[in-house]
């Protein structure tokens, strides 16, 4: 018998790869591999060497992640 995996637990795998996309694009482009490991290395407990130029930090961090999670928070209203 397959194992059954609720919607829920698809629509927030899906919303977390709309987050990791919507940071990834823009005028600079960030591979979302990057984005993803950038994300987790914030996490305590998760140590990742950084193999990314500091500027995508700098862009992730400051202008698209507040702007993508804006976005979330305006469509969950």
């Amino acid at each position: 018998m397959p194992i059954r995996i609720s919607p829920f637990v698809w629509c927030f795998l899906l919303l977390i790869a709309a987050i990791v996309l919507g940071a990834a694009i823009g005028a600079v482009s960030i591979p979302p591999l990057d984005v993803a490991r950038m994300l987790l290395g914030k996490l305590p407990f998760v140590h990742l060497t950084p193999t990314w130029p500091e500027t995508y930090e700098t862009i992730l961090f400051d202008i698209r992640l507040p702007r993508t999670l804006l976005i979330l928070l305006a469509g969950a209203a």
